[in-house]
């Protein structure tokens, strides 16, 4: 990361190439400000710097990023050389050519069983996107908000892929994509598995939802969100489970920090020992009045059963505090 920080300053003009030991890196001047600083940032110099082979491999890598942005034409030829100093050089030879945009984009599955609703937050997204730089990024959250709308509208199952994309020489690109619907799903029944730790009924009544309902991806993150908001719960996990009868099960998966009950039964443990500690220390200094010998043996074992009570009391007591305090 250091490394590529500093290609980065350097090509800016912010740093000296002498003060940096690696080689020092050339690009055409047309090439686009955030295409350089996206190859720099992303360069794996050891790489570069080592066999035929690795430098074949990072070359490819580097022609995948290119087109990936955008660049769909684009590729990167790199030759190491030596300046006239000595000093090593690496050559980056961009084509990166044009920047492709969506031109137009076609959904296969979308047929007239979808509901109507959906169909038209589908078409909302495509002309959202249509004239956006042809990124694999950007197709790829294309896609996966198809999905999130087709799930929100009850399709449990629905998913969504890049079936064609074909380039025109008007530098736009042509995008189907196949969505699967599946059939419509509702909300099953919930199950929690938390070791035992926890007790299932107080899980349940977090759940807000009913089965039957509607299957939609934001109940299940209302339910994460309420999961969440326990102190006593470390990491929670749902997982969505193949329908039954057009019902989906969700199984989640708990790991919990503490006990609740156990910590309830016990929070007061510390303070009843504390107390008994000095009830001690009380009879010990009412003895010790009355003339008794502090040297005796009784009193010795006394001594150091008051102070194995009081230390172990306040163990107690500072690690209830902070349990509590950590579940506020």
């Amino acid at each position: 990361m250091l490394a590529r920080l500093a290609l980065v300053l350097i090509w800016f003009g912010l740093l000296a190439p002498q003060a940096w030991a690696e080689p020092r890196i050339d690009m055409p001047a047309a090439v686009t400000l955030g295409l350089r600083a996206a190859l720099l940032m992303s360069l794996n110099l050891p790489a570069l710097t080592a066999d035929e082979a690795a430098m074949d491999r990072e070359t490819r890598r580097l022609t995948e990023l290119v087109r990936a942005l955008g660049y769909l034409d684009g590729s990167v030829d790199i030759v190491r050389r030596s300046d006239e100093q000595g000093s090593d050089v690496l050559d980056l030879d961009i084509h990166a050519g044009p920047l492709y945009r969506i031109g137009s984009i076609q959904v296969t599955g979308l047929d007239g069983a979808a509901p109507a609703t959906l169909q038209a937050g589908i078409h909302d997204l495509i002309a959202g996107t249509v004239g956006a730089p042809a990124r694999e990024n950007i197709v790829s959250q294309l896609t996966t908000d198809m999905v999130w709308r087709a799930r929100s509208a009850a399709f449990a199952t629905a998913e969504a892929e890049i079936a064609d994309l074909v380039t025109d020489p008007s530098e736009t690109v042509a995008l189907t994509i196949r969505l699967t619907l599946g059939a419509p799903a509702e909300l099953g029944t919930v199950t929690f598995d938390s070791g035992g730790a926890l007790d299932p009924a107080m899980l349940n009544a977090l759940v807000p939802f009913s089965p039957g309902e509607p299957y939609s991806p934001a109940a299940l993150e209302a339910l994460d969100t309420a999961l969440a908001g326990l102190p006593f719960i470390r990491q929670s996990r749902i997982e969505v489970l193949p329908a039954i009868d057009g019902r989906v099960p969700l199984a989640v998966s708990i790991r919990a920090r503490a006990n609740p009950a156990t910590l309830e039964h016990s929070k007061l443990l510390g303070v009843v020992l504390l107390s008994a500690a000095l009830l001690a220390l009380g009879y010990r200094q009412v003895v010790g009045a009355m003339g008794s010998s502090p040297q005796s043996r009784s009193m010795r074992l006394l001594d150091a059963a008051i102070a194995m009570v009081l230390i172990g009391a306040l163990v107690l007591v500072i690690q209830r505090a902070l349990t509590f305090a950590a579940f506020a």
